[in-house]
């Protein structure tokens, strides 16, 4: 089975601008961390992962749910933790 070419990721790679990392003092690992980070902020690698194959409009509509459902745990336990945090200092007052 021979594989295809996706030409929208070619074309999304096309747009993409070098990055570049200076070492300072011969400090490779500080260069790859700083890398690391630049990549992560500008969300390279997670486009790189939506272009790179072809995702059925149902698998997307399922992730997208999943998404959703992981975000509103996470809100609700952020809340709930917030919460608790307030009693815990007002039944702590003399």
């Amino acid at each position: 089975m021979k594989a295809e070419n996706n030409y929208k990721s070619d074309e999304y790679f096309n747009t993409l601008k070098p990055i570049e990392v200076v070492v300072i003092n011969g400090r490779i690992e500080e260069a790859i961390g700083r890398f690391r980070a630049l990549v992560t902020k500008e969300r390279i690698m997670s486009v790189l992962k939506e272009h790179s194959a072809y995702e059925k409009p149902s698998e997307k509509k399922r992730r997208k749910q999943r998404e959703s459902i992981a975000r509103q745990r996470k809100t609700e336990a952020m809340q709930r933790a917030y919460k608790n945090m307030n009693q815990d200092e007002f039944d702590n007052l003399p």
